[in-house]
């Protein structure tokens, strides 16, 4: 079947971008909307099973516990604030990523706490990506064949899979996405001083949504500069002007988003949490983090979401070592193929580029090597391994001439390429597949990670955590002893094991706990929370009040303790301080149970515009929520809307029919 109409392309040859235009037949399937619909839903199979997981890890935080997501009062912050801001001063990573916020902020509006949405999101991005990337290719090289193996092998590298099945990792598709679209356009510019300044504004639009999106993208403008002075086809006949009016734009942009960094977080970069380290360890552990991120590249298994990598002093460590060689020679090979392998030469430096910012041991707390930190350098290595792929097909090629055993032969290598590339790609998907299951839900998420890194001491006692919320004491005590025990310093873990205590009425043990969790700094408001409701418990209640303003200083958007501040502060007879504190709950994020109760106190204040306020949150996460349908029907029952009420209060018995409030409402007020 031949086409309805010619396409021009590039030619090219070996990969490498040629000067002369060719026109080129080409058969109706392979026009571009087949060719993205293939590569997209490619992209996407792989995923699928995702869709059934829930929230995991951080997602819990960045969306259901969010305020600057979960209340659109907050709109405006969330293009001013860091990343964590809603921790308070706990928070420490000094990340400015507004476009991440804000896609969770557009989600959470439409699906609200329903995970499938974002699941959803991300494998739809995560198929753009891929289409975008072999946009990307062949506006560069002209070569369709190289262009669906780099995409091909971007959509099915197993090492992706955590950057698509984490619902947080959505600021890593953000940042690639407007990578590539710059990139795109960026190409895009003539070699003539024509008049483009839209072309222009849009590039330089593009990559400042990828730094908005995530800090990690910067070294783009260092090889978009690169690239026009070494890599763009006509280079030779361009002048210097023309050039830097390529990529100055995007300096500009550099320049102006560190700018805003030091506005508005007072930092020009993401914190540093291992300053105890010299530099050459920094610089050691460097090369160990580049060969164990090009290993995971080549052979991406295991795969984990959590990995051991202590810092390393010596230059003669097998891993430093190996990260030596491996930089030295993927310099040597980045300079030499300049010009006979461009597309390879350029891959390699992106690889080397992007994965720079993740090799700085400091910038990284518990996680200093991460697979979603590899996502946007491999678009380098699927480049070089596309160009390798090509190179063999084509070696494989049946000649126009020849005897029948040559070509028998060139024609058995086909075969035999082909049938190891689907092999390959029947096992990424596979590899993919199961990988997606360790993200299906909190405990699942941990209990692998442990099984991996048994040592991970902050994954077990969050695992500790969700035994508690399960009634599972027993479990989730042995879960936080052992995670003391494998690091003494590990606050929260002692902090919920004072929390146990507590609950268990065992206040010696509960004071021991809390003691250990204060000498383990930072000291978080949950520290202060927990030791105020010991204090509470144990008659104090002016101290108790005092540690949970401490929590509420610290954290300043910790609903819980400012709604359990509101309930000591009305205890004490103090409305005015108490309502205060009401009002900025309603700020923050919660469950429909405590927004219950955040409602019902705000009724003994006689505040039935925060009561209202409060129900309705708890009926936006959960619009069965019986609690929340009778409170709201005692709402208008103090009001006088007599209408109002009946529907709360019948709306409350529909879930509950044994409600005492919505039954002694309903009885009082039908009779005549």
């Amino acid at each position: 079947m031949s086409m309805l109409k010619p396409e021009t392309s590039l030619a090219t040859e070996n990969g490498k971008p040629g000067a002369r235009f060719a026109i080129v037949q080409r058969p109706l399937w392979r026009q571009p909307a087949a060719v993205y619909l293939a590569l997209f839903v490619l992209a996407c199979v792989p995923y699928m099973n995702t869709l059934s997981n829930s929230f995991v890890y951080d997602d819990g935080l960045q969306v259901l516990q969010n305020p600057l997501v979960q209340n659109a009062h907050n709109f405006g912050k969330i293009f001013t604030a860091e990343l964590w801001e809603f921790e308070g001063n706990e928070s420490h990573s000094k990340y400015y990523r507004p476009l991440m916020t804000l896609a969770m902020f557009a989600l959470h509006e439409i699906y609200g706490d329903v995970p499938i949405g974002y699941h959803i999101a991300n494998v739809a991005l995560g198929g753009l990506v891929v289409c975008l990337l072999y946009a990307v290719t062949i506006r560069w090289t002209g070569n369709s064949l190289i262009a669906w193996l780099a995409a091909c092998i971007f959509a099915l590298h197993p090492i992706h899979s955590e950057v698509i099945a984490w619902i947080t990792a959505i600021t890593d598709l953000e940042g690639i996405l407007f990578v590539l679209l710059a990139f795109w356009l960026f190409l895009d510019l003539p070699n003539v001083g024509a008049r483009v300044f839209h072309k222009h504004v849009l590039m330089t639009a593009a990559f400042a949504l990828a730094m908005f999106s995530k800090e990690m993208v910067a070294p783009f403008v260092v090889l978009a500069t690169l690239f026009e002075h070494f890599y763009r086809t006509g280079r030779e006949n361009t002048s210097l002007s023309i050039k830097m009016g390529r990529y100055v734009p995007l300096w500009a942009v550099l320049v102006g988003y560190f700018c805003i960094r030091r506005v508005l977080l007072g930092a020009l970069q993401p914190a540093a949490y291992h300053l105890n380290l010299s530099w050459s360890c920094v610089v050691l552990t460097g090369f160990a983090l580049f060969a164990k991120y090009l290993g995971k590249l080549a052979w991406p298994y295991p795969l984990q979401a959590f990995y051991t990598i202590p810092p390393r002093n010596s230059v003669f460590d097998p891993l430093v070592l190996a990260g030596l060689l491996m930089a030295a020679l993927i310099l040597a090979l980045t300079w030499t193929l300049r010009r006979r392998q461009p597309v390879v030469s350029f891959g390699l430096l992106w690889l080397l580029l992007f994965l720079g910012p993740a090799l700085n041991y400091r910038w990284f707390g518990m996680t200093p090597f991460a697979e979603r930190y590899a996502f946007l350098p491999s678009v380098g290595f699927c480049w070089c391994v596309a160009i390798a792929g090509a190179g063999l097909w084509r070696r494989a090629a049946i000649p126009a001439s020849g005897s029948g055993d040559w070509q028998r032969l060139r024609l058995v290598s086909r075969a035999a390429l082909l049938s190891s590339v689907a092999i390959v790609a029947i096992l990424c998907v596979v590899h993919i597949w199961r990988r997606n299951t360790d993200w299906r839900d909190d405990q699942t998420f941990y209990k692998k990670i442990l099984q991996d890194e048994p040592g991970a001491a902050v994954i077990r006692t969050n695992l500790g955590a969700i035994y508690l919320e399960q009634g599972k004491v027993t479990e989730g005590k042995a879960q936080l002893v052992r995670a003391v025990r494998d690091s003494p310093h590990q606050s929260a873990a002692w902090t919920n094991l004072a929390l146990l205590a507590i609950r268990e009425n065992d206040f010696a043990s509960a004071e021991s706990y809390l003691e250990n969790a204060r000498k383990s700094p930072p000291v978080t408001a949950r520290y202060y929370h927990v030791h105020a409701l010991l204090l509470e418990k144990q008659g104090r209640k002016a101290t108790a009040v005092q540690e949970l303003w401490h929590a509420v200083q610290v954290s300043p958007r910790d609903s819980s303790s400012q709604l359990d501040l509101a309930r000591m502060l009305t205890e004490q007879g103090q409305a005015d301080e108490a309502t205060q504190q009401l009002l900025n709950v309603l700020n923050g994020s919660m469950l429909p149970e405590s927004w219950c109760d955040a409602g019902d106190l705000a009724l003994q204040l006689d505040r039935t515009d925060i009561a209202e306020q409060a129900y309705q949150r708890a009926l936006d996460a959960n619009p069965f929520h019986p609690l929340a349908h009778a409170g709201l029907g005692r709402v208008y029952d103090q009001r006088g809307n007599r209408q109002k009420a009946l529907k709360e209060y019948r709306a409350a018995l529909v879930m509950d029919p044994r409600s005492p409030v919505a039954l002694e409402g309903i009885h009082r007020l039908e009779q005549p």
